[in-house]
């Protein structure tokens, strides 16, 4: 099977490694238009990454394509008609750069998700899901991927500021305690404005939400402990992408009048790191919400 991955920059290039390593064959161009590939996979990460995506399926009409995003972009309801597929890096031992093989997840953090745009799972998103798993990834198919990436680049968003001001200090998260706590009010503060604008959590989140605040900084600092390990995680996202969610977010907090001071703190931290305010966060933030 031919696998065409448009980008080797991570995750694009582990999960290029793991179907590699499963005996796929893996291209990272497309150069020859009589024998295309079986699937396709490109990552987005902006606004501006939309049209490579239209480019891509003009020129491969017929070839199923995977899009693997860390975040919500409501611009990306754009493509919902050239019938994408939507991956979500999420975090298993079977994930490339996830770490020590004998480590389990924080329950909380997501695992790999793929799926449709909006409704419910497709014959072609549950083929993606064989994909992944036969190289040795364990993903699971969910719907309505827009509304669900919400939710979850929104904490996750929280989590990359405080690996940010951690590093200001030369330090890991995990040697960090306050911002392990900061982290965790911060995430709780990003899920109680979705739940009042009626987005639904799931598991995870909801135990992140709803049992106690230790509970939660727990949560944060096994997060942090792999962190150590890997130094990074395939499901945070960068710097970059934060921005982009801390803007979209922003004007929900007005329209829900739900207060988010340590989010907004850590937001600092991202944007400092970015280099300012992400000029890919500008014109959809109005349309934050279900696609």
């Amino acid at each position: 099977m031919r696998i065409l991955i448009t980008d080797c920059g991570p995750p694009g290039g582990l999960l290029a490694l793991r179907l590699a390593g499963a005996g796929y064959e893996v291209s990272l161009e497309f150069s020859d238009a009589s024998r295309p590939p079986d699937a396709a996979l490109l990552t987005v990460s902006r606004s501006g990454d939309l049209e490579r995506v239209r480019e891509l399926r003009s020129k491969l009409p017929d070839v199923p394509l995977l899009v693997l995003s860390r975040i919500s972009l409501p611009e990306i309801a754009e493509v919902e008609d050239l019938g994408c597929t939507l991956m979500f890096p999420g975090v298993s031992r079977g994930f490339p750069g996830y770490g020590p093989q004998q480590r389990s997840s924080p329950l909380g953090l997501p695992g790999t998700a793929v799926g449709p745009l909006v409704g419910r799972p497709r014959r072609i998103d549950r083929r993606f899901v064989g994909l992944l798993r036969s190289a040795g990834i364990r993903a699971s198919s969910r719907g309505d991927m827009q509304t669900w990436l919400t939710v979850t680049s929104a904490w996750l968003s929280a989590l990359r500021g405080a690996i940010v001001a951690a590093s200001r200090q030369g330090l890991t998260l995990d040697a960090t305690p306050d911002l392990i706590t900061v982290a965790a009010r911060a995430a709780r503060e990003r899920l109680r404005l979705l739940r009042a604008a009626r987005f639904p959590l799931d598991a995870g989140c909801f135990c992140l939400l709803n049992l106690p605040e230790s509970w939660a900084i727990g949560t944060v600092r096994e997060i942090a402990e792999i962190l150590r390990d890997v130094r990074d995680l395939p499901c945070v996202p960068n710097p970059e992408e934060a921005v982009v969610v801390g803007e979209h977010l922003r004007v929900l907090t007005r329209e829900q009048g739900v207060r988010t001071p340590a989010a907004d703190f850590l937001d600092g931290f991202t944007r400092g790191e970015a280099g300012g305010k992400s000029e890919h966060a500008s014109g959809g933030c109005a349309r934050v919400g279900r696609a």
